[in-house]
């Protein structure tokens, strides 16, 4: 049998200076998700993929049109919580592309909070 696992944890604090994939992190992850599955202790890894994660500075997304380039809409800066995420959000945002419909996430985490000074940091980051 063959699959795919996708994990994603920051080891290292501060600014990231490379994505390329790390020992380091493959033993702390490993170690971590065969505590929490251990059935996982057999596995075998054919690859690893690194990459960058993309926090903003409240460290919730950014989702919406942007006022200055009308027709350009943002959905990103999840921090790893994109895959959770994806299915509410695109429901939120077809909603509002298709009726206009707001929702009290797309006011939260519109493009223009930054500059309007109205971000909300978010409370549940755990690390």
């Amino acid at each position: 049998m063959r699959g795919e696992i996708y994990a994603c944890l920051g080891v290292d604090k501060g600014p990231a200076k490379s994505y390329t994939p790390t020992f380091r992190f493959l033993t702390t992850i490993s170690r971590l998700m065969i505590d929490l599955i251990p059935r996982l202790a057999n596995v075998k890894i054919l690859r690893q993929w690194g990459g960058f994660y993309d926090i903003t500075p409240d460290t919730n997304p950014i989702l919406g049109p942007m006022v200055k380039l009308p027709g350009f809409i943002q959905c990103h800066g999840f921090m790893g919580h994109g895959f959770m995420m994806a299915p509410v959000i695109g429901e939120v945002l077809a909603a509002w592309m298709d009726s206009g419909r707001t929702h009290p996430v797309l006011d939260a985490c519109a493009p223009e909070r930054f500059a309007r000074g109205g971000s909300t940091r978010e409370s549940m980051i755990i690390g």
